[in-house]
């Protein structure tokens, strides 16, 4: 067949990693447009300080969210490079 079953502790490693990389990607997304809906309802309310601390909070997890993309290519690219 053309699926590769990866067996042993370090396949079962590698299968958790990127478990936790996805789990931790829904969680940014979750986060991203939860804070996005929390800023545009500080803007309509006048509450200025939300509407920053806002900013600030998806400015990080746009930063985190870029860099969880940038390891799962490394990865991925790692793995593709192994089986040829």
């Amino acid at each position: 067949m053309g699926c590769r079953v990866r067996f042993g502790y370090a396949g079962l490693l590698a299968k958790l990693s990127m478990i936790k990389k996805i789990a931790f990607n829904i969680f940014l997304n979750i986060a991203i447009i939860v804070l996005v809906f929390i800023i545009v309802w500080s803007i309509k309310n006048q509450q200025y300080g939300y509407t920053a601390a806002g900013l600030f909070s998806v400015g990080i997890f746009i930063y985190l969210k870029i860099k969880l993309v940038k390891q799962v290519r490394e990865m991925t690219a790692k793995g593709v490079k192994s089986k040829d």
